[in-house]
């Protein structure tokens, strides 16, 4: 795993919206805070806690959307509406494959921290139970990719950061191999995967490569975007968007999720991912997807207009 220390230019946190949902007429804003429309939005029936991707490389309108919702694992796409249930048993967390040739897949996490997989079992895209080859190791969590693993993947067990190797035998089995293990002084409790880097929440600090890098004392999820040279980071805490992390330029700022074409805002966000993947349509170049906590739906925002608008208005442009 690479350890170059490397200065986080621009750190961006969600931030509750300033009223006016309902109405495309969007407020002034006040200075330290970014404006962000919505794109589309999916009611799904669930509320997640988590959210993971299962791209389709020749396809990518038909990528499923996986939400982990009370430990229950169900799906959807970016036009697919209301989400069907997955039989997966008790999930802790999950986390989308790409694969080339052959099925989909994805790798689930039981309570007790043991590796379980899931593929594609025919044209409508339902999930089935796949067989894994890995050595018997526990873990907490998956670390969230940009883009979804396709040769290697990162987790977390404690204070470590682990990387494994993904292979296939045939189409119905996952082998996982560990190549690697680095630590922190204190457990981790989510990590992001972006490029070469990984980043890391642990104790109320944000680790770039081994490195800390940004201080969020409430956040319990967080992304990473890459826009030019700079990293923006979006945290959210405690059921609520909140404005807590501090980069090293000093150049933090709230992010108001503003009201698209008669699609609402919101003013509370839980779960969120950020894919570079290819989901199709003007999420062709990746997407943003945050949970609204006041209804069962999720939000969209093309990964592209986010990007830029992000770093434009972070920079003062």
């Amino acid at each position: 795993m690479k350890k170059t220390a490397i200065k986080v230019t621009a750190a961006l946190v969600l931030s509750a919206i300033l009223g006016g949902c309902g109405s495309n007429d969007a407020p002034e804003l006040p200075a330290d805070t970014i404006g962000l429309r919505v794109s589309a939005q999916i009611e799904t029936g669930v509320r997640a806690d988590k959210i993971a991707i299962i791209p389709n490389t020749t396809a990518g309108w038909t990528s499923q959307i996986l939400l982990l919702s009370k430990g229950q694992v169900s799906r959807t796409s970016v036009d697919g509406g209301q989400s069907q249930a997955v039989n997966a048993g008790q999930v802790m967390d999950i986390i989308g494959l790409k694969r080339k040739t052959g099925a989909g897949a994805a790798l689930t996490l039981t309570p007790d921290g043991t590796l379980r997989a899931l593929k594609e079992k025919d044209d409508q895209g339902r999930l089935g139970r796949m067989n894994v080859s890995a050595k018997a190791v526990k873990y907490s969590g998956f670390c969230q990719h940009n883009t979804a693993p396709e040769d290697r993947l990162t987790l977390f067990s404690g204070k470590s950061l682990v990387t494994l190797a993904i292979a296939y035998k045939g189409n119905d089995v996952v082998t996982l191999e560990e190549t690697s293990r680095t630590s922190l002084p204190k457990a981790i409790t989510a990590c992001v995967v972006n490029n070469e880097s990984v980043y890391a929440l642990s104790n109320g600090k944000i680790f770039k490569d081994g490195a800390s890098v940004l201080t969020v004392n409430a956040a319990q999820s967080f992304s990473v975007l890459v826009s030019g040279k700079q990293d923006i980071v979006l945290a959210a805490g405690n059921g609520e968007l909140t404005r807590t992390a501090v980069s090293l330029a000093q150049n933090t700022k709230k992010v108001l999720l503003e009201d698209g074409l008669s699609i609402r805002g919101s003013d509370q966000i839980g779960a969120l991912h950020v894919s570079s993947d290819n989901l199709g349509g003007a999420f062709s170049k990746g997407i943003l997807i945050f949970q609204d906590l006041k209804s069962d739906r999720l939000i969209l925002i093309s990964k592209s207009f986010a990007s830029s608008e992000l770093a434009r208005q972070a920079s003062g442009r």
